[in-house]
C-alpha cells in the first residue's frame, strides 16, 4: 500500500509541499526566542527588572484605586501573565574598512545601545516592546463589600487589564 502511495508523482509532490510547510512554520515558532538570545545575560537581567517594575506598578495602581472606593479599607492585587515580553533593542553599528596590500576587508560590529538614567545606571534603549498579556487578576479586599460592589470592581479591573470578567476574582480579607 505504501509503495502505491509513493509511486504516484502527485502524492510525492504533496509530501514535499507538506514538508516545506512544516519547515517554514517551525522557523516561525522558534524565531520568537531569538530576540532575547541576541542579548547578553547581564543585559537580559536589566530587561527582566524593567518587566517586574511594570508588573508591580500595575498591581500597585489597581490596589490604590480599589482602596479608594467607598466601603473598602484596604486592597491587595495579584496580576498573572501569560507568554513573555518581547523586546527589540536599538543597536549601534560600527563599520570598519581595512585595506591590506591586495585585499579589502569590511568588518561590522553590532552592540546594544544604552542610555544612562539620573542615577547613572545603564538602561537599554528599546526600539520595540510588546508586553506580556494579562491572564488573570486576584483582588483581596478588606471592608464592607457587598455583591454589587464586587461586580463593579470586577468590571473595572477587566476593563483596565483588557481581560474577560470571569478571569477576575474578588476575595474578602
Amino acid at each position: 500500500m505504501m509503495k502505491d502511495f509513493f509511486n504516484k508523482k502527485e502524492n510525492i509532490i504533496y509530501v514535499i509541499i507538506l514538508a516545506l510547510l512544516l519547515l517554514i512554520s517551525s522557523k516561525q515558532i522558534f524565531k520568537e526566542e531569538t530576540i532575547k538570545k541576541d542579548i547578553p545575560k547581564e543585559e537580559t537581567a536589566l530587561l527582566e527588572n524593567k518587566e517586574e517594575e511594570r508588573k508591580d506598578l500595575l498591581e500597585q495602581k489597581l490596589a490604590s484605586i480599589i482602596s479608594s472606593i467607598q466601603g473598602i479599607e484596604e486592597a491587595e492585587v495579584l496580576v498573572t501573565y501569560k507568554g513573555s515580553e518581547k523586546i527589540v533593542p536599538v543597536y549601534e553599528t560600527k563599520e570598519e574598512n581595512k585595506e591590506e596590500e591586495n585585499t579589502k576587508q569590511k568588518t561590522t560590529e553590532k552592540n546594544i545601545a544604552y542610555e544612562e538614567d539620573e542615577n547613572g545606571r545603564k538602561k537599554i534603549i528599546v526600539n520595540q516592546s510588546m508586553e506580556k498579556e494579562v491572564e488573570g487578576v486576584i483582588v483581596c479586599v478588606k471592608g464592607n463589600v457587598e455583591e454589587g460592589l464586587k461586580n463593579e470592581i470586577i468590571k473595572a479591573v477587566a476593563t483596565v487589564t483588557n481581560i474577560a470578567t470571569n478571569k477576575v476574582k474578588i476575595f474578602n480579607k
